[in-house]
């Protein structure tokens, strides 16, 4: 596995751009090979192997959500001792070991959207009185760019088909701001009524949450430090 992460977050191209060679050709036939220019075919893999690769914007992705799910931790909103990765039982395939021990794949982190699912926790103190409550639910996290309301329908959908709309569970999709245009709130809740005019479910429906998350970057200091 190889990740390729710029420390000062400046990064503002597609990745995968840079990369030609057996299925994929050079920008032009009058582009000449340069630095930046990585030809698949030049990388010396055994016949099998695989490279997998996180580039900047995955990892930046991955820690845009621990980052978010470490601040609803400290709220009460999600509950960081008790939680899985949710993987739905297909028609061909099912998921594989039990829930809690199913870890993020990069076909996960890679998807369009990745679902957590946590179970409630309830803390008392010595008098046995509540101190902390957190009800269990699912945080949604959406990495695809939103440019229709036909794509927040899908997602309900495929909620459906996974049962979670049914689950009298807390919904809350986490949408990464740097990567929506600033109608996604307006799709989401065109795509809501959408979706009751067709399916119902008012009472589920109404009730999901829909935010858009800033995304965490890292910047490094150009100033010379004093020690």
């Amino acid at each position: 596995m190889l990740f390729v992460y710029n420390h000062d977050g400046g990064w503002d191209s597609t990745f995968y751009d840079i990369f030609y060679g057996k299925k994929s050709a050079k920008k032009s036939s009058t582009n000449t090979e340069s630095e930046q220019d990585i030809n698949i075919l030049n990388i010396d893999l055994q016949k099998d192997q695989q490279i997998h690769i996180l580039e900047p914007s995955s990892i930046k992705y991955i820690k845009t959500v621990i980052d978010d799910l470490e601040k609803l931790h400290s709220r009460g909103e999600f509950n960081r001792e008790n939680y899985q990765f949710f993987y739905p039982d297909l028609n061909l395939h099912k998921a594989k070991n039990l829930p809690s021990s199913r870890p993020a794949t990069l076909e996960l982190i890679s998807a369009p959207f990745m679902i957590i699912e946590y179970q409630e926790e309830h803390l008392f103190n010595a008098k046995q009185e509540p101190i902390k409550a957190i009800d269990a639910g699912y945080k949604i996290y959406y990495k695809a760019r939103i440019d229709d309301w036909k794509d927040m329908f899908f997602l309900l959908d495929s909620l459906s088909n996974y049962q979670i709309l049914n689950s009298n569970k807390k919904i809350s999709i986490r949408a990464i701001a740097s990567d929506q245009s600033d109608m996604a709130k307006n799709y989401f809740r065109t795509a809501t009524q959408e979706y009751i005019k067709k399916w119902g479910k008012s009472e589920t429906i109404e009730k999901i949450e829909f935010e858009l998350i800033a995304t965490v970057s890292d910047f490094f200091s150009k100033e010379e430090l004093d020690w």
